[in-house]
């Protein structure tokens, strides 16, 4: 199996992730009271038009805090089987934090399987495939330990400055990490909605809508850098899933290019409670300036 089998498939992956999450953190998000509806908020009559998804996703970003789960796969025409991923992870957008963890595991496991010496460099910068992101508002913390080693680490997390879009952690992982304007820009360019039916998300009941994005907006959108990067998915509908309350509980969407195919299922809970993250201590972490000799020689 030679190395450009698999680059696409990480490219792919990488890409999945970001439409989802906007970008990336971590602490366990815990399942339990996911199933409950957010306290005071109302219920809403839910219509299937293209305005009716934006106050959705508007809504759903009103509530300032969630968990979020991500499971999907990748498929290219060099491997014999898709490739899984998954990724967990919540946002608070008034305290400003955020957390991701990325299971990327079973893409090093193909890597470690095949033949190509070439591949060894792939398994050397992801090691185990686990990847997590803590941000408190004031710095990023990413935990990647092979990555962290060979740009000469002392740690297995490395932290940066939040919002640096010049950083080791930002450069990554995307600046824009955990934020919701993923899924805003992604219903923005919705153009013929269909309501299938009702259906559970978690135990929440919900209506479940099919989404045809809109060419023209997606090219408008392009045109003014808010892409959201979902390549020739707009021949295939996406899955949106609204409870009474209005809020975005479920998505799922592919993504199509030359490279091969992917599917993704974004799920969101535990909306309006509190976001708590734990920040690596002194002597946990690498501070990016110590690394500048190593990066820039």
């Amino acid at each position: 199996m030679g190395r450009s089998r698999l680059l696409p498939a990480l490219l792919m992956t990488l890409a999945l992730l970001a439409a989802a999450c906007g970008g990336g953190t971590t602490s366990g998000g815990n399942a339990g009271g996911s199933g409950t509806a957010v306290d005071g908020l109302p219920e809403v009559e839910l219509q299937a038009t293209p305005a009716a998804l934006v106050k959705a996703a508007e809504r759903t970003v009103d509530t300032r805090s969630f968990r979020f789960s991500v499971v999907g796969d990748v498929t290219t025409s060099d491997l014999p089987v898709p490739l899984r991923f998954s990724a967990d992870g919540g946002v608070d957008l008034d305290g400003n934090v955020f957390y991701l963890n990325m299971d990327l595991s079973d893409l090093l496991r193909v890597a470690e399987e095949s033949d190509d010496p070439g591949m060894s460099m792939l398994s050397a910068f992801f090691g185990d495939g686990q990847i997590s992101v803590v941000d408190d508002g004031q710095y990023t913390y990413v935990k990647m330990a092979a990555m962290a080693a060979m740009v000469g680490a002392d740690t297995d997390w490395i932290r940066s400055e939040s919002g640096s879009d010049s950083g080791l952690t930002s450069g990554f992982l995307g600046a824009d990490t955990g934020s919701p304007d993923g899924l805003m820009r992604q219903l923005s360019a919705a153009g013929e909605v269909t309501e299938i039916g009702r259906e559970d998300v978690r135990g929440v009941g919900t209506t479940h809508f099919e989404v045809k994005l809109d060419p023209t907006k997606l090219a408008e959108m392009a045109g003014t850098g808010t892409d959201p990067g979902l390549g020739s998915a707009v021949d295939t509908p996406v899955g949106v899933w609204i409870d009474d309350q209005g809020l975005l509980r479920r998505m799922d969407m592919q993504i199509d290019d030359s490279s091969g195919s992917g599917t993704m299922v974004f799920e969101m809970y535990d909306f309006g409670k509190p976001i708590e993250v734990e920040v690596p201590g002194p002597g946990e972490y690498t501070d990016e300036s110590e690394l500048q000799g190593f990066l820039s020689s």
